[in-house]
């Protein structure tokens, strides 16, 4: 019987273990670049992009270009967090003006792209008064803190591309803002994109998740975030989380595509 009780304290720990270690980890090695910088990339150049990310940015070009959007360049997003490397294609409607961001994202080491963990498309709104919408496909849950004025849906990765985009356009309807859209006009793409993801962390920095940290230049956890953003990563609670955005956003493509129907 004590055997018994010790095996089943020893799992309770080996358990709980991922929610006590996780955060720690997480506070004292995880940083966000306050200033993040994008390169342009060739893709004429063979090492700039990786074959798999060039044929998933083919596809996307493919599928949105019904929908106006022309294929404004690549980009390469580094040391934006640690040991993660993000190659996206930046897709813009000149007549509207509204954007679509296509991402590979991949594990990196020493600089270098090892293995593709992600790839998904990207539609995001923002208004004047900084009403953000957001709609993109990607598998994995978001773990940052929902924060006032930003909507976000995220979609099966099955859903087309074209499809996407207008699930978009009705959420910007329903969830946006009455201010005039904010446009990249005359900014270099490579300012337009970086001063969104500026804006993204500072909303996470008003809800306590993040601090700044000027002596390096960087954003980094506060406890607060370091233990939510882990569990909300980690069994059950990330499984939960999971389904309940998807019937969410199920939900409200089955109500767009009812009205476009009818």
């Amino acid at each position: 019987m004590a055997l018994e009780w010790d095996i089943w304290i020893l799992l309770l720990l080996l358990l709980g273990l991922p929610y006590v270690g996780g955060p720690i980890l997480v506070r004292f090695t995880q940083r966000v670049a306050a200033h993040p910088e994008l390169e342009p990339l060739d893709p004429e150049e063979e090492d700039d992009i990786p074959r798999a990310a060039l044929r998933y940015f083919d596809e996307i070009e493919d599928d949105l270009a019904p929908d106006g959007f022309e294929l404004k360049g690549y980009f390469l997003l580094q040391d934006y967090v640690p040991s993660v490397q993000s190659i996206l294609a930046y897709f813009e409607i000149k007549k509207t003006g509204a954007t679509a961001l296509a991402a590979a994202v991949y594990l990196e080491r020493q600089g270098v792209p090892t293995a593709l963990k992600v790839t998904y498309l990207d539609f995001g709104t923002t208004f004047q008064d900084g009403v953000n919408v957001t709609t993109n496909n990607s598998p994995h849950s978001g773990v940052f803190a929902k924060t006032p004025g930003k909507t976000v849906l995220a979609f099966s990765p099955n859903v087309h591309p074209s499809e996407l985009f207008q699930i978009h356009q009705a959420m910007v309807i329903q969830f946006g803002s009455h201010a005039p859209r904010k446009t990249r006009g005359k900014q270099r793409i490579e300012e337009f994109l970086a001063e969104g993801l500026i804006r993204e962390i500072e909303r996470q920095v008003a809800v306590g998740y993040y601090y700044p940290d000027e002596s390096a230049d960087v954003y980094r956890p506060t406890w607060k975030g370091a233990i939510l953003m882990t569990w909300k990563s980690l069994w059950p609670i990330k499984q939960l989380r999971g389904g309940l955005a998807r019937r969410r956003a199920e939900r409200f493509r089955r109500e767009v595509m009812q009205d476009a129907v009818s």
